[in-house]
């Protein structure tokens, strides 16, 4: 089987991210490690993105939600595992939101909202969404595009997810999400609505026009009820 220099290139830089995670011992066969070897054998005659299935009106709503569980359990196992070596999401926010073009009195509520969030080091994909996992035929489950992985806090990661359904203008689809995550992790709404002002500002350094307004609405610091 030919594998295109874009697969090479990709292959390398998802090992050389993850290269220093330590999986707990309880982690399953289908880890994190064995999602990244099985990727150099990718056949894309027989792959789908889950994206299609997640989001797909078509789709009736048990068949919408039993792949939403899927997407949210692979999002949660993800998480459960710890990557010591990869840069700190606490230090990558804190960088993200001095380059937001927001005034300074909002970036200093933004910083002492994220110190005041206590440090983790779970694995965090920094960009979970439909489109970044592959489902094969035989429901074997494959997470693309590494590049923005870091250790911190799983809650930030289930905020990045959400917020991008929001920009996506799905907002059933995001609040179906939020609460479906929230069931399965038994983590309060209110850990992850804590994150979301961050991540938006976060986002807003992308400076794309379409999204700044929805962005500048969630890049509000008050505490959610």
């Amino acid at each position: 089987m030919v594998i295109s220099m874009k697969k090479i290139i990709s292959i390398f830089l998802i090992m050389f991210l993850l290269c220093g995670c330590s999986l707990k011992k309880e982690t399953p066969s289908d880890s994190v490690e064995e999602y990244l070897l099985n990727y150099k054998s990718l056949n894309n005659n027989v792959l789908s993105e889950l994206k299609t299935m997640v989001k797909n009106t078509d789709f009736n709503a048990e068949h919408k939600e039993k792949y939403m569980e899927m997407f949210i359990k692979l999002q949660l196992e993800i998480c459960s595992n710890k990557c010591t070596l990869l840069t700190k999401l606490k230090d990558k926010m804190t960088n993200k939101i001095e380059l937001a073009n927001i005034d300074s009195a909002t970036k200093y509520e933004l910083r002492t909202r994220l110190e005041g969030i206590a440090r983790q080091n779970q694995l965090c994909h920094g960009d979970f969404i439909p489109s970044n996992v592959i489902l094969k035929e035989d429901g074997t489950l494959y997470i693309l595009d590494w590049a923005h992985a870091t250790q911190g806090a799983p809650c930030c990661d289930c905020a990045r997810t959400y917020l991008t359904f929001c920009l996506d203008n799905d907002f059933d689809t995001a609040n179906q999400y939020l609460e479906m995550y929230c069931n399965l992790s038994k983590i309060p709404t209110r850990n992850i609505q804590r994150w979301l002002p961050i991540v938006a500002a976060s986002q807003s350094v992308k400076n794309i026009k379409e999204e700044r307004e929805l962005l500048l609405s969630w890049i509000n610091v008050q505490d959610f009820e």
